[in-house]
């Protein structure tokens, strides 16, 4: 993982913490701004050492410009991470957020972990490694199940046998190839295996009957 969707930054981010507006001008009345263009911000000098790192920026010209204008250090990068981090923890909710508290929460919980991650992908520009695991919940915050391979096999087993009660495991793809349209004239695509049915584990092999359209056997 080289990247994270934090670098969706530019003004997207503050669009969905509801904190910028489209002009650019935060309303005089929401005290989270503030917090809302470091982070912008913030994203955009991570930038200059990850030219990966944003995707796309639709914001104020002028905070773009600014991160041009010079690259900060990586340590510097992550004391203002830290700061904005604190502030997060520490910022009282304004009047208007007792007509939507749940509103209000879910946006500081996404710029708490936003920046997490920020700070994460700093100090593995650092030279910082994570494990695969490590990796994902630092910067995207999920972590990929583990399943035991008795777990896959009953899965398997359930897909290939028909008195699992699911049916061959052609059926739901025939499904789909009926309702796909074909030039005129040219072959319908067959599904590999689509007259056979794999064994199931715990019985014989089943055949399933074939189709009026195979090719009779000699």
């Amino acid at each position: 993982m080289g990247r994270t969707r934090a670098g969706w930054a530019g003004l997207a981010a503050a669009v969905a913490a509801g904190v910028v507006s489209l002009g650019g001008q935060a309303p005089a009345t929401d005290p989270w701004a503030g917090v809302a263009e470091r982070y912008v911000r913030l994203v955009l000098a991570v930038g200059r050492h990850d030219a990966d790192y944003v995707d796309a920026y639709y914001g104020p010209p002028a905070w773009k410009a600014d991160a041009e204008a010079a690259v900060t250090p990586l340590a510097a990068l992550d004391t203002q991470a830290a700061a904005i981090a604190a502030d997060l923890g520490s910022l009282a909710d304004p009047p208007q957020a007792k007509d939507d508290p749940e509103l209000w929460s879910l946006r500081r919980q996404y710029l708490t972990r936003q920046v997490a991650a920020i700070r994460a992908r700093l100090s593995m520009l650092q030279g910082r490694t994570f494990s695969f695991d490590e990796e994902s919940r630092a910067l995207y915050d999920a972590t990929a199940p583990t399943h035991t391979e008795a777990e896959f096999t009953a899965v398997l087993g359930a897909a290939r046998c028909p008195a699992a009660g699911r049916g061959p495991p052609h059926r739901p793809l025939r499904s789909i190839q009926e309702r796909v349209r074909h030039p005129a004239g040219s072959p319908r695509p067959r599904l590999p295996g689509s007259h056979s049915c794999l064994p199931c584990p715990d019985t014989a092999a089943r055949d399933v009957p074939r189709t009026s359209s195979s090719p009779s056997s000699t």
